[in-house]
């Protein structure tokens, strides 16, 4: 058997363990409790189940390329003529570099460190649960003291490489665990080898599943919307396959609003529409996103749980399923202290601040300031319907502008088009200050994603008190706003101080910021307080 293909799937759900070289496969004891895939001379300590190789011979020093020569692995994976007798060689073309679509089993994506194909593999065989061990990026082998790492000058950009492969395989609802406590990778959370063959998916305390309680506790869940409601539906699925036991999909009609606005999404039913039916029809549990279904949807949510979760004003969501008896969340934002939602549980927006792109980056010599609002709507009267859509954007783009001319400040706005969200993030990443909106009194996505990437956020918090106490419920009760409060009409003058404190000023709240969001914005803590309690209720209804 040589095709590729032959292995898409072959391991589905099951527990995989890649090895790479490094001090920390010594660790690993019992090699053999694990389906293991191994790269390069792992056979001088074990025989893997899989043996990947994509260096050629020449390029093994010492005696290190015997080890290929001579494995017992039961198949061995590379793209080269090695010159090797092995029986079992498969021949798989390479993908891209640092690719993670894993939409094509003809291919598997590479960097210049090979245990990233090796995960590549796994996940191409369908595990659930990948442990890593041995990619540690420090000095020596396993088996001698040989030095320090040949790819350490090019440790930043490898560690970048393996974050996009986390993110990408967390939406696939696929867990990575880094088994070393070594390694320098900050790409996948660690344990130990013993948590990782002791961890099951099991229930949290006081979790409620009666009509599984014959298979494990662990749920499938789609993240389901007709719309791209700011990204958090794809957003929801990867925080909850990153920070819980379940498994999360997200399942959208499309992750683009057409207009150049644009989300990193899962599957986009215009052009899957059979997976995305596949994926509801397995699902126990679909969070719908303001309650809406697309029509050819309709009988695949009969006799399932389901939560709805509202992100507009109540006129905007469809209410059948909280009529039904199921669970209705509402992001704990301006929405939270209408009195239409006062029966609806308040849940955080999430924001997956492990990713690369929610993380801080070093902040330019040159005072930045991003404003990217989704509209650019100016103002809308406080009983208009689409009030909470206020932007202030002639009146703050008119700030900006004129604070430019008067200082040596650059700045990181929505002009003349919509940008995407990778875009809007980007521009975060660079910036000291980052501007909300300062009309409604309430705070949005852009202020949260503002703190993940360490800047300083300024919006219109205070204007409406209440959504300040919602935000400290949802920050673990916080007593610590982390914002900076002005309206359109002090909006000068606030950005004037915060200019004039400095560029190290600005630096250092915004690097307190991070620290604040992390502190109090973790989302396996919402998960347990927020999220259980709503979905308990769910599947009561079902029961019944």
């Amino acid at each position: 058997m040589n095709l590729l293909t032959y292995f898409h799937d072959i391991h589905q759900s099951e527990i995989i363990v890649v090895c790479g070289c490094g001090e920390s496969l010594n660790e690993l004891e019992n090699p053999e409790n694990f389906i293991t895939i191994g790269v390069n001379d792992v056979g001088r300590k074990f025989q893997p189940n899989y043996l990947v190789v994509v260096n050629p011979r020449n390029q093994f020093s010492g005696d290190r390329f015997n080890y290929v020569e001579n494995s017992r692995a039961e198949y061995l994976f590379t793209q080269l003529d090695l010159g090797v007798k092995h029986p079992n060689i498969i021949r798989f073309h390479l993908g891209t570099f640092g690719g993670t679509d894993f939409s094509n089993p003809n291919v598997l994506h590479y960097t210049n460190n090979s245990p990233y194909i090796a995960l590549c593999l796994a996940i191409l065989m369908g595990a659930k649960r990948i442990g890593l061990i041995g990619v540690d990026f420090t000095d020596n082998h396993f088996f001698a003291e040989t030095g320090k790492h040949p790819l350490a000058p090019q440790f930043d950009s490898i560690n970048g490489q393996y974050c996009r492969l986390a993110e990408a395989a967390n939406a696939l609802g696929i867990k990575i665990f880094n088994l070393s406590r070594i390694s320098r990778l900050t790409a996948f959370p660690k344990i130990s080898v013993d948590e990782f063959a002791e961890a099951k998916p099991s229930a949290k305390a006081g979790f409620y599943d009666p009509i599984r309680a014959e298979k494990t506790s662990a749920l499938k869940i789609v993240s389901y919307a007709t719309t791209p409601v700011a990204g958090v539906p794809a957003i929801l699925a990867r925080c909850v396959n990153n920070q819980t036991e379940h498994s999360a999909r997200c399942v959208w009609a499309t992750n683009s609003y057409g207009n150049g606005v644009s989300f990193a999404g899962d599957v986009e039913w215009q052009n899957q529409p059979q997976s995305a039916e596949n994926l509801l029809a397995d699902a126990d549990l679909v969070i719908v996103h303001n309650g809406k279904v697309a029509p050819e949807h309709e009988k695949l949510f009969r006799d399932k749980a389901i939560v709805t979760m509202a992100h507009n004003y109540l006129w905007n969501v469809d209410e059948r399923f909280v009529r039904q008896g199921f669970t209705g969340v509402v992001v704990g934002q301006y929405q939270a202290v209408l009195d239409e939602f006062c029966d609806w549980s308040v849940v955080p927006n999430p924001v997956p601040f492990w990713e690369a792109e929610f993380k801080p980056e070093n902040k330019g010599e040159q005072i930045t300031i991003c404003y990217t609002p989704a509209g650019k709507h100016e103002k809308y009267p406080p009983n208009h319907r689409l009030y909470w859509h206020s932007k202030g954007y002639e009146t703050t783009v008119g700030v900006l502008e004129k604070l430019a001319k008067q200082f040596p400040v650059k700045l990181e706005i929505i002009r003349n088009r919509q940008i995407s969200h990778a875009e809007s993030l980007a521009m975060k990443r660079r910036s000291h200050i980052v501007i909300d909106e300062c009309v409604t009194g309430s705070y949005h996505r852009n202020s949260l994603e503002g703190l993940a990437c360490g800047a300083v956020v300024v919006n219109g918090l205070g204007i409406l008190p209440k959504v300040g106490d919602v935000l400290r419920f949802c920050a673990a009760d916080s007593a610590e706003i982390p914002f900076v409060s002005a309206t359109l009409e002090n909006l000068e003058e606030v950005l004037r101080d915060l200019i004039e404190s400095g560029r190290e000023n600005l630096v250092k709240k915004g690097a307190e910021n991070r620290v604040w969001l992390e502190n109090n914005w973790k989302f396996a803590h919402q998960w347990e307080k927020f999220w259980i309690p709503a979905i308990e209720k769910s599947f009561h209804k079902v029961s019944r």
